[in-house]
């Protein structure tokens, strides 16, 4: 147990390694030569070409950017966040940037992201990834089997980890993430009040436990919490025999940038808080203390309603340099988060095709915080631009439902966004949907796949439809109802929380089924 605080300084060497060397091979083969650092900024190495290899035979089946089967070089990286980036910059050429996850093959429709600017432009993705998995990137010329030249770079842009000091800079997280801790001070602004003050009791607001953080704010690391779905949050630092010194926390309810004023000016009253008992066995909430913890260490389940914010520091007492897991528990009742605070408060994302224009649709609660939503598309899933803004909406059954028209030429694909303006002046960005209105093409599609769980459905059905997701047992996992669509429609499929594994899906309509097959990965 903790009696007295012990500080010390740890000095460290840190070594920055540029790689100018060519990363690339004619084969999605995973050779050494051809891995791609991943780093925290864009590092470019250069790339050149001029073999003619076709590796991917399926590209005129399962490309999204316009991939044929023509000259094509490999690389390969093992991601290091929830989220990177790829920048491929040609020197000659009309480049096509396309990005996979699984296994190698020439016929392999893994591919979950691409890029196709016209000529030299540079071709950049940000894309959603699981620390720990190899992803596979493929460069190709638009059309040719012509020597390609340029360079690029791979780096994550956050949600991995996060070493946010100051409660203004803090980082939304979610389920499963792992974040970077060390001995870095309170960062540019001391935040937390004195130790026994209305905003940091020495009496715990939940238990019986110690007060919360004793020594005020010690090496803190900031982050936001969005509830995505009612029910009682719980989650553990550190667990699984992870904890590496003693971990306290503290947590406030979030509304916004208005939250980290009312914390320092000592207004705002914590919901929970630990200060830890013991240094091992993880840290959090949880109505049953897991395998190796210590009740010292745990708060009672906290009852959340979907839509609400916290916001949580998290003190480094011991001033440990490693890395902390943060799991959100999934019993029968909890309450589930999002990484992105817009999903909860809008749903039904989707896009509508005709022939001459799209039609952006969403909706929200009745009882919104929203001053404004701006919808913003882009070519590059990187560049955006403005389609329009939306205030009002029409109310049905509890939600207020919206639509942008975009009318410009449907047949190409657009990667499209809904930037949700609240009343405190914070801004909060969907998940992004693309959609080709190429008519075409299938009638029925699922993409990327493999995913995360939130995945397109492009779809046109006389009827209503329901999308059902089963296990290999059979077991039902995931239902989402279709409305029918004469024109081709594309909407968001969020099977987040299912496990991950293969599954098998069912899209039944009134007189027809269509089944396929999807993989989750985490």
């Amino acid at each position: 147990m903790k009696f007295q605080i012990t500080s010390f300084f740890l000095s460290f060497l840190t070594v920055v390694v540029t790689n100018t060397s060519l990363a690339q091979s004619p084969n999605c083969d995973d050779v050494a030569g051809a891995q791609l650092a991943v780093g925290t900024s864009c590092t470019p190495v250069t790339f050149n070409s001029n073999a003619n290899s076709d590796y991917w035979n399926s590209a005129g089946i399962w490309g999204f950017c316009g991939e044929t089967d023509v000259d094509d070089y490999w690389m390969w990286f093992d991601a290091t966040s929830t989220s990177t980036t790829v920048t491929y910059t040609p020197s000659n050429g009309d480049a096509i940037l396309t990005i996979f996850n699984g296994p190698c093959s020439p016929t392999m429709s893994s591919n979950i992201a691409c890029s196709d600017n016209i000529g030299t432009v540079a071709e950049t993705i940000t894309f959603a990834t699981v620390p720990g998995t190899r992803y596979r990137i493929r460069i190709q010329n638009y059309f040719s089997n012509t020597t390609m030249n340029g360079t690029i770079c791979a780096y994550s842009v956050g949600g991995g980890t996060t070493t946010a000091s100051d409660c203004s800079a803090a980082v939304n997280v979610c389920t499963d993430l792992s974040f970077s801790i060390d001995p870095n001070g309170f960062g540019t602004i001391n935040e937390i009040p004195v130790s026994g003050s209305f905003g940091n009791p020495n009496i715990n607001p939940a238990s019986s436990n110690f007060g919360c953080l004793q020594v005020g704010e010690y090496n803190s690391t900031w982050m936001i919490v969005n509830i995505a779905t009612s029910g009682n949050l719980e989650f553990v630092f550190g667990g699984l025999g992870a904890q590496a010194g003693y971990y306290d926390w503290i947590m406030y309810p979030y509304s916004g940038v208005a939250t980290c004023a009312a914390i320092q000016a000592n207004t705002l009253a914590p919901v929970r808080c630990n200060w830890n008992w013991v240094n091992f066995g993880g840290t959090g909430i949880s109505d049953v203390v897991p395998a190796g913890g210590d009740p010292g260490n745990y708060e009672p389940p906290l009852a959340v309603t979907a839509g609400q914010r916290y916001i949580i520091c998290f003190s480094n007492y011991s001033n440990a340099l490693t890395t902390v897991p943060l799991q959100f528990l999934t019993d029968p009742g909890d309450a589930t988060v999002s990484c992105t605070p817009l999903g909860f408060s809008m749903e039904g994302l989707s896009v509508e095709c005709t022939e001459d224009h799209r039609v952006i649709q969403w909706s929200s609660p009745v009882q919104n915080t929203s001053a404004q939503f701006i919808v913003e598309k882009s070519r590059n899933n990187a560049e955006w631009e403005t389609v329009g803004t939306a205030f009002n909406g029409e109310i049905s059954d509890g939600r207020i439902r919206f639509s942008i028209v975009d009318p410009t030429n449907p047949d190409v694909l657009e990667y499209y966004r809904v930037k949700q303006v609240l009343i405190s002046g914070e801004m909060l960005l969907s998940s992004t949907i693309s959609a080709d209105c190429d008519f075409e093409q299938e009638l029925f599609s699922v993409y990327p796949n493999p995913s995360t769980g939130l995945m397109n459905l492009q779809y046109k059905s006389a009827s209503d439809a329901v999308l059902q997701i089963h296990d290999v047992f059979g077991k039902l996992v995931y239902e989402q109802a279709l409305e029918s669509s004469q024109k081709m429609k594309t909407v968001q499929i969020t099977a987040e929380q299912v496990p991950a594994g293969a599954y098998s899906y069912r899209i039944v309509m009134e007189n027809e089924v269509k089944s396929g097959t999807v993989v989750i990965v985490k």
